[in-house]
């Protein structure tokens, strides 16, 4: 059996209330354009991206004030009650630079428990979710898991359909058990979330990534026939790659399939996935970005395949 590759793989673990809204003034009207045509599950999916990416709710808070109230409007025109739960619990997390840190999660505690006394039972959760998220972070992970699984429980209970964003939530979940190397529960909420609409295109991209790993490990651990069902996965990570238009995803996809092909002694198919895999990631990862995992399972192979060819001719 080959050494476990060490995958590179960017987990998406933002907490909604550090990166928030655009900078610049001019670049809400398009946002607000797609929340007020969108779908109800899309506009809170859209709102929440659009504050988990940029920063102006934080460094402006009149501006985040006038985009709030533009929601609010929103909301209640089309008598969306849960897109104004999500508006109410982003206007309130505004208080987050004026916290302590270590206040902070009891800050967010607090907050669920006000979102449920007002019948807001998902910002209630997402609250709950990202207290714990914040402990895990902090490696206090018995409190954490406290907090992800009532969390978790609280989203089952409204019903995993009925909140938009739980792909991200359940991925972050999986990431939290994948680090414990608890691989089977990690699969099973991995699976669930693809089953539900997708939080973003990385976030997407890398719910099938993170199978693939988890598939790769017990195949390495347990099962070997589980490499075919790790292999299905980095393809799927590799297509929504390319739907996407995320070239480096497109490489790291294939540098991990490459790996389970090595894993399987399929050395040929192996090299070719990975000198395509270098060249991908090579022209696309940018200055910090180095391909050097593949620059040694390139030169493994060719050792590889050399010694193959030395052993034949010697039995020849």
């Amino acid at each position: 059996m080959v050494a476990m590759r060490k995958y590179r793989v960017v987990f998406y673990l933002l907490n909604p209330l550090l990166v928030l809204l655009l900078p610049s003034r001019g670049t809400a009207q398009p946002f607000l354009q797609k929340i007020d045509t969108a779908a109800p599950a899309a506009r809170i999916i859209h709102l929440s991206n659009y504050f988990d990416t940029c920063r102006a709710f934080r460094d402006h808070p009149d501006y985040a004030l006038r985009v709030l109230r533009r929601i609010h409007e929103i909301g209640r025109r089309k008598n969306d009650e849960r897109l104004l739960q999500y508006a109410w619990y982003l206007g309130e997390a505004r208080k987050w630079d004026g916290i302590p840190e270590d206040r902070r999660v009891e800050f967010l505690l607090n907050l669920g428990r006000q979102a449920a006394v007002e019948g807001g039972e998902q910002t209630a959760a997402i609250a709950r979710h990202s207290a714990g998220q914040m402990l895990f972070d902090a490696g206090e992970y018995g409190k954490a898991f406290e907090h992800l699984l009532a969390a978790n429980t609280m989203f089952r209970k409204i019903g995993y359909d009925q909140v938009p964003p739980i792909g991200r939530y359940l991925y972050e979940l999986a990431t939290d058990y994948y680090h414990f190397n608890e691989y089977d529960k990690a699969l099973q909420l991995l699976k669930e979330a693809t089953q539900h609409l997708p939080y973003n295109a990385n976030l997407a991209i890398q719910t099938r990534n993170t199978m693939g790993m988890a598939y790769v490990w017990l195949a390495t651990l347990r099962d070997s026939t589980l490499f075919s069902r790790a292999e299905r996965s980095y393809l799927g990570a590799r297509k929504l790659a390319k739907f996407y238009g995320d070239s480096l995803w497109v490489g790291i996809a294939i540098g991990n399939l490459a790996n389970v092909y090595e894993n399987q002694h399929r050395w040929e198919k192996a090299l070719g996935y990975y000198k395509e895999s270098y060249r991908i990631e090579s022209k696309f990862g940018g200055p910090d970005f180095s391909p050097k995992g593949e620059a040694l399972s390139i030169a493994r192979l060719h050792l590889q395949l050399e010694g193959d060819r030395v052993r034949r001719r010697r039995h020849g």
